[in-house]
């Protein structure tokens, strides 16, 4: 059977079933804001102010750090300007997120919500932590109506110097734009 990828939805579910907070929970929980590239400051950041929300509720339940990590991290997020608009032609969406919270399925859905209201999307594939995102992107656009997929693996062929992610999105909104496409997506971790 094939390994799942990680997912740090499933890297924080696993440790907020232990019957107590303990040193190696702080541990796991560092692991897993690390490795989902939240870095090492922000990473800090929250577990210090974990750590004192825990000190000062004095609770050693792991669905209470659970619950104050989601409301910490709702907090941070909330500070940030979420409207999306895509009224500019073309209107380019540039995808951020951590390692695996699902950069390239948002990104499918989103093309397929975009086609529902007739609107055409060029989608580029600038992924440099995960190589097969570019070939899972190409699939997404394969599925839906008239949606184009930059760099296709004819490109990545045929040019044998590698392709550079600032390169690619650069392309991506170019082509958009000569094309009269009125959006683009592309992805990138970190």
């Amino acid at each position: 059977m094939a390994e799942k990828s990680w997912s740090l939805g499933r890297a924080l579910r696993g440790m907020f079933v232990k019957p107590t907070i303990d040193e190696t929970t702080w541990e796991d929980l560092e692991t897993a804001l690390i490795t989902a590239d939240f870095g090492p400051d922000i990473t800090e950041q929250l577990l210090d102010e974990l750590h004192e929300k825990v000190d000062r509720y004095r609770t050693t339940d792991p669905r209470d750090l659970q619950r104050m990590l989601r409301e910490t991290l709702e907090e941070r997020f909330a500070k940030f300007d979420t409207t999306l608009k895509l009224t500019e032609r073309p209107a380019v969406v540039l995808v951020v997120g951590v390692n695996g919270v699902g950069k390239t399925t948002t990104i499918g859905k989103f093309t397929k919500f975009l086609r529902g209201f007739e609107r055409s999307v060029v989608v580029g594939g600038a992924d440099t932590f995960r190589a097969a995102a570019v070939d899972q992107l190409a699939t997404w656009a394969q599925r839906g109506e008239r949606l184009w997929c930059a760099p296709s693996t004819r490109d990545r062929i045929r040019h044998p110097w590698p392709i550079r992610p600032w390169s690619t999105r650069s392309s991506t909104a170019w082509r958009s734009r000569s094309s009269t496409q009125p959006a683009a997506c592309t992805p990138r971790a970190g």
